[in-house]
């Protein structure tokens, strides 16, 4: 009986020490966590400026100015429902989904100058 007790008394030893959640745990596994998603935030958002600043920008002005040029072509990649409800579309401007960019990226010549506008 009393070896049977002692090991009950290690197994419970040894679920207090590794399977509770002690204080100090708890709070270096919160602070780790934070920590992570920190990380993967900052790593997506600097991915997303490096992206986006490889594209050269232009206002509605140059673009005004540059309306009916021949090798201008403008492009409307708002989603579905953006396109749909909106009033106001760039006159000669080509409708492409941008949820498949790749199917269509290369259907254009490189040598014109493409207009990508979603707003």
């Amino acid at each position: 009986m009393g070896i049977r007790l002692l090991r009950l008394d290690y197994i419970y030893l040894f679920y207090l020490r590794y399977f509770t959640i002690h204080p100090g745990r708890y709070k270096m596994k919160k602070r780790l966590w934070i920590a992570t998603l920190i990380l993967f935030f900052m790593v997506g958002v600097s991915v997303r400026f490096a992206k986006s600043a490889d594209a050269p920008r232009m206002t509605k002005d140059e673009l005004k100015g540059m309306l009916g040029n021949p090798d201008l072509i403008i492009v409307d990649v708002r989603y579905g429902k953006d396109w749909t409800d909106s009033d106001l579309k760039i006159k000669g401007a080509l409708r492409e989904d941008p949820k498949v960019f790749e199917s269509w990226a290369n259907k254009y010549p490189k040598n014109k100058t493409i207009v990508l506008y979603c707003a």
